[in-house]
């Protein structure tokens, strides 16, 4: 009797923390609607002179202002737009919830997004990353922009257009693969701000952990190691698209963390976003 009590007291919490995360994820839906009405309103107040952009003050503002424009109406006269759901589909909820894959994992599932010029060292740190956390027993996965290349998304190219797009399928991959309970380790140049942002927002909506990491290295460093040797071929002509000769990277704002891979070696790198993601309850 007693060993029957124990099991149904078992099931009764695991019952109880199912209720809880259902609970606190429609609280989050509900609050990021909320929020990004709130953005909105501010960015058109703004846009009268009702408010003053810089009184929002450093990263929060920035989001909030990039929040803003992620609300604006949808483009609805193009069957290309990847913004928009298809009709006649609906979102089939499963019994099981990543709550209880965390709980057979023992860890959260999270997605570690890896930014900067092409030979910055985001594939080396992140392959370092995973090296680790499976060593140390943790369930991980690295997603690789130019591997994903190779198959998803073979079908794009190095427009502004098609960097934006490469992106936003990368995102939903992480998304997807991070709700198994599974570290999401992605390094991609992911040049511009808004895309990135929009990634973490589908991250969020999802309350799924997401970590921004700038590999920051000055250009010449990038362009000394040069290893796909991108940067002889822009020199010489060869390509016209490469970020950071030919097309802008824009430096995330206020990422989570900040590696310098110019002055620290590969292990200590990766040891500080092991430690970011213990910080966060992530892994322990």
């Amino acid at each position: 009797e007693k060993g029957l009590a124990r099991e149904v007291q078992q099931h009764c919490r695991i019952f109880a923390d199912r209720i809880e995360h259902h609970r606190l994820f429609k609280a989050r839906r509900d609050f990021a609607k909320n929020l990004n009405a709130l953005c909105f309103e501010l960015a058109q107040m703004s846009e009268t002179g009702l408010v003053d952009e810089r009184s929002h003050g450093g990263a929060i503002g920035y989001r909030l202002r990039l929040a803003a424009q992620a609300t604006q109406p949808m483009q609805t006269d193009s069957s290309n737009n990847p913004s928009r759901t298809a009709p006649n589909v609906t979102w089939h909820d499963g019994q099981v919830l990543r709550v209880d894959r965390e709980r057979l994992l023992q860890q959260r599932g999270a997605v570690v997004w890896f930014t900067g010029l092409s030979g910055s060292g985001k594939s080396t740190i992140a392959v370092a990353v995973e090296v680790m956390l499976t060593h140390a027993g943790r369930l991980c996965y690295r997603i690789d922009g130019d591997n994903l290349r190779h198959g998803l998304n073979r079908d794009l190219a190095f427009s502004r257009e098609d960097r934006s797009e490469n992106v936003r399928r990368t995102g939903e991959v992480c998304r997807i693969v991070a709700d198994t309970g599974a570290i999401v380790l992605a390094s991609l140049v992911s040049p511009f701000a808004a895309d990135r942002d929009k990634v973490r927002a589908l991250h969020d909506e999802w309350g799924i952990p997401f970590l921004e990491v700038f590999v920051d290295v000055p250009l010449a460093v990038a362009q000394t190691r040069d290893p796909k040797g991108l940067y002889r071929k822009a020199a010489a002509g060869e390509i016209r698209d490469l970020t950071g000769v030919h097309q802008a990277y824009e430096a995330p704002p206020a990422p989570e963390l900040v590696l310098h891979s110019d002055q620290c070696s590969v292990e200590q790198l990766a040891i500080t976003v092991i430690d970011a993601l213990r910080a966060r309850s992530i892994v322990k």
